[in-house]
Parts: C-alpha cells; sequence; structure tokens
C-alpha cells in the first residue's frame, strides 16, 4: 500500500509538473505577442515622429534661407542708402 501512494504521489507530481510547464508556455506565448504588438506600435510611433523631425528640418532649412537672402538684401539696401545719404552731404555742405 506504500508503494502504491509513493508512486501515486510522484505520478500526481509528474502530472502537476507537466501541467505548470504548458501553463507557463501559453503565458509566455501570450507575453510574447503582447510585447510584439506593443515594439511593433512603438517602431510605427517612431517613425512618425522622424518624419516630422524631417519634414521640420526642411522647413526650417527653407526658412533660413529665405532669411538669408533677406538679410543680403537689407544689408545691400542700407549700403545704397548710405552711398546715397553720404553723397548728399558732400553736396551740401554743413551751414556753419
Amino acid at each position: 500500500m506504500d508503494t502504491f501512494i509513493i508512486i501515486a504521489t510522484v505520478g500526481a507530481g509528474f502530472i502537476f509538473l507537466f501541467w505548470f510547464i504548458l501553463n507557463l508556455r501559453d503565458e509566455n506565448r501570450r507575453l510574447l505577442k503582447r510585447q510584439e504588438e506593443l515594439l511593433t506600435k512603438i517602431e510605427e510611433a517612431q517613425n512618425e515622429g522622424l518624419k516630422v523631425l524631417r519634414d521640420g528640418q526642411s522647413m526650417l532649412s527653407k526658412t533660413m534661407y529665405k532669411l538669408d537672402l533677406e538679410e543680403r538684401a537689407g544689408l545691400k539696401t542700407l549700403e545704397e542708402i548710405s552711398k546715397n545719404t553720404g553723397e548728399k552731404k558732400q553736396e551740401k555742405p554743413e551751414p556753419k
């Protein structure tokens, strides 16, 4: 009788261990599936963020180019004004 109890206990232990391993594998599969979904969403968000950054960089580059052109035009205008006022001062002597 003691031998039967020992064999039944060992058998029940093996069955429980087998069930536990199968349950653990299923849970790991579900967990890995959730992780895969999250990583996919993170990757999509990163791609969208990089696209926004690229677009922003492009807009910034265009704006800087326009500002540079406007600055050059402004400096050229100031130079012309400076020349014109210098010529007028030379033409009109200042009263003393």
